[in-house]
């Protein structure tokens, strides 16, 4: 199991990325940075359809 972070693809958004957690069949948040870059981070949840297709990942992490 990974923890993703991509580029979020809509430009309008002020949280460039996001991440999604695999658990209970997978989490999407819009995020303001990276980790574990960042050790604290904003995070607004989504609609698990907004993880697009083919993300650019900038993060992969073990959970």
């Amino acid at each position: 199991m990974e923890l993703l972070i991509a580029r979020n693809p809509d430009s309008d958004s002020r949280l460039p990325y996001l991440l999604l957690l695999p658990l209970a069949g997978g989490m999407v948040f819009r995020t303001s940075g990276t980790w574990p870059r960042t050790s604290a981070l904003y995070c607004y949840p989504v609609p698990v359809d907004e993880w697009p297709e083919a993300p650019d990942l900038v993060e992969r992490a073990g959970v």
